[in-house]
């Protein structure tokens, strides 16, 4: 837009874990978690939520007026693309860049995985409180402090 020679090529981000919540919510609700379906069928799920949902988005873009190169659009579960992220991830590790730590973590227990601070409900709780949690039967205490082994 400023006079400038530019490449920008669109991509479908998986989400990772955004898009790993949305389908197994889609799942839990037909009684199905990802660990019953096994790693290749739930990608394959993930593979179809793309499909349904990657059409809408790249509509949204062009809605906005977005000028990129459409014959070059991506997806980054592809092979090609997995692969990229893999190495990258490897490289980074090497470098000392990124590293494994005991750390606190927003961890699901429904979803038996990490989760995002952007997909967490924060609730300041100043003293005891019982909360109604997604996928548990009875409320969950909350203000306490437990003790784990």
């Amino acid at each position: 837009m400023k006079g400038f020679n530019c490449l920008w090529i669109p991509g479908l981000d998986h989400a990772g874990i955004a898009t790993q919540a949305v389908v197994e919510k889609t799942l839990m609700k037909q009684n199905i978690s990802k660990h019953d379906l096994g790693r290749e069928k739930f990608l394959e799920k993930v593979f179809e939520w793309k499909e349904e949902k990657g059409g809408r988005i790249c509509e949204q873009f062009r809605n906005m007026g977005i000028s990129v190169d459409w014959s070059r659009l991506f997806f980054t579960m592809d092979d090609v693309r997995a692969k990229a992220v893999k190495d990258s991830f490897v490289d980074l590790y090497d470098q000392g860049v990124i590293f494994r730590a005991n750390r606190l973590v927003n961890w699901s227990t429904k979803l038996s995985t990490a989760i995002s601070d952007l997909e967490v409900d924060h609730i300041d709780i100043v003293k005891k409180t019982s909360i109604a949690v997604p996928g548990y039967e009875r409320n969950v205490m909350f203000g306490v402090i437990h003790k784990f082994a």
